[in-house]
């Protein structure tokens, strides 16, 4: 169990890393999804149409939102991968006077 958890904690703590340090690893492009109606009209954000902001304008201040959401969700992954760590090593700890090694070595 312990070799499990220490693997989920790594790769929960790897994604967390990733999220927060994409800038350095992606080429800055994204693509985004628009929509309509059943004719085919485009549906504008209400930003668009009530606070006359250019459709730019609007993808990008949505964008800059997402991604400051997507990075600041990314350290509460961090304290989960180590909160997984916390369990097996207080037990580790409480159990220590009672684990035996091979040739007699003590902690």
């Amino acid at each position: 169990i312990v070799f499990i958890i220490i693997n989920v904690s790594r790769l929960e703590f790897m994604n967390a890393v990733v999220r927060i340090w994409w800038r350095h690893l992606s080429r800055d492009v994204f693509s985004y999804l628009g929509s309509c109606d059943t004719e085919g009209n485009r549906i504008f954000p209400k930003e668009l149409v009530e606070e006359n902001m250019t459709f730019k304008q609007v993808i990008e201040k949505e964008l800059a939102s997402a991604l400051r959401r997507w990075e600041l969700a990314s350290y509460g992954y961090i304290v989960y991968a180590v909160a997984l760590n916390i369990p097996w090593i207080v037990l580790l700890f409480l159990i220590r006077d009672q684990l035996i090694f091979p040739g007699g070595a003590e902690i």
